[in-house]
């Protein structure tokens, strides 16, 4: 509890001179699982879900009972405006409280807190949610609170009219951060079909329509991959005795080295192989080849533009292109959802999509000519770079 002097008019009590505190009672398993009823039976989940999911209101439970089994399961039900919260366990150090909204029952490992006055409720509710519960445990194996532990806490008393005006004051404020926090929520899932939407425009055309007008450029001719491919090849596989910690090992790409963006990072954990200098030139990577996910995180795709000695791992296919497609906006194509689409990777895929080098060969799109690929690339990587700041 803070130092600072109390304004004039309030008072600082213990909490059980002004609410009750109990806990709830024993809900056998035989009595679980009714979806109706007269009575909600809460446990320390829903306190948790009525947190995430309702600003805390304890309106919907995965329990019910009559008020003929709340009699025989000797529970007297919580009133209106009660807080409750976990009272064992890790959840205590959650911090987690919920508000009762209609009366109910809560099980022996929740703890209710009830103002006498039931104009304190919101008041009580707030000071409750600023209490680090867990620093009053008891340090055993399994953190536990006890009713004394409660009822001791110091409670701040503002004169009632002024807990209203304190109440309705946090009511608002805090529906405002709710607001903000959900808005904040929403933003990567914006940026994500912002950016999605970005790649669509990219490989249709649309993204570069005024720059075509500008330059007289000539219409897209329809192509596979596969002809544009210089050559194709899958990672080469490496026997457990061929790996190595040694900095003279070569690093292996794998798709956790890559981000969502295409690039490739190498990482301290990066596994290294020693290769056969024989074989060196024929495994390695080269800058402006592409990387394909063929096995478990398919389709993840990179643009490989260091300058330093890689090959592939095993479950990655390289391309390598001619001059007349760049390789970064042939990764936009098939990152784009057309792209995905073909590769069997939308949203509505409904059967393990089979990506293999010839699969891939035999997409066709619509090829610019290098200048504007150019473009298309210029412009997507700016907008991708204002996503990532907003979303920063």
């Amino acid at each position: 509890m803070s130092n600072t002097p109390l304004p004039s008019g309030w008072s600082l009590p213990t909490l059980a001179l002004v609410a009750d505190v109990s806990s709830g009672i024993g809900f056998p398993n035989e009595f679980q699982g009714n979806p109706t009823g007269d009575l909600p039976f809460y446990k320390v989940s829903d306190v948790s879900i009525a947190v995430k999911e309702t600003g805390g209101i304890l309106c919907r439970a995965n329990h019910y009972v009559s008020h003929a089994m709340a009699v025989r399961l000797k529970g007297r039900p919580l009133r209106v405006g009660t807080t409750v919260f976990a009272k064992i366990g890790e959840a205590v150090h959650l911090n987690r409280r919920a508000f009762v909204s209609t009366p109910c029952l809560i099980d022996n490992n929740v703890m209710a807190v009830k103002s006498r006055f039931d104009s304190m409720d919101r008041y009580l509710h707030y000071f409750l949610k600023t209490v680090e519960l867990g620093e009053y445990a008891r340090s055993t194996t399994v953190p536990s609170l006890r009713k004394g532990d409660v009822e001791s806490l110091l409670l701040p008393l503002a004169p009632e009219a002024e807990q209203t005006r304190i109440a309705n004051q946090l009511d608002t404020l805090l529906a405002r951060v709710q607001a903000c926090n959900d808005r904040f929520n929403a933003i990567p899932a914006l940026l994500k079909r912002f950016r999605q939407t970005v790649l669509g425009a990219a490989v249709s055309g649309e993204l570069t329509t005024d720059w075509r007008e500008t330059e007289r450029a000539q219409s897209w001719p329809t192509v596979s991959i596969g002809a544009m491919t210089v050559n194709s090849y899958y990672g080469p596989r490496f026997g457990k005795d061929e790996y190595t910690e040694l900095s003279t090992g070569i690093p292996t790409i794998r798709t956790t080295d890559m981000d969502r963006v295409g690039r490739i990072h190498i990482r301290a954990d990066t596994p290294r192989v020693l290769v056969p200098a024989a074989k060196i030139e024929q495994y390695r990577v080269k800058p402006g080849d592409l990387l394909v996910t063929r096995t478990g995180s398919i389709g993840v795709m990179a643009v490989f533009d260091g300058n330093y000695l890689a090959i592939p791992s095993a479950y990655l296919i390289r391309f390598r292109f001619n001059e007349n497609l760049r390789t970064r906006f042939a990764y936009y194509r098939l990152a784009a959802p057309i792209g995905q689409s073909e590769l069997g990777l939308s949203a509505t895929a409904v059967t393990q999509p089979n990506v293999n080098a010839e699969a891939i060969k035999r997409i066709e799109f619509g090829l610019p000519a290098v200048a504007e690929q150019d473009e298309i690339v210029r412009r997507v990587e700016a907008l991708f770079a204002l996503a990532d700041r907003i979303e920063a």
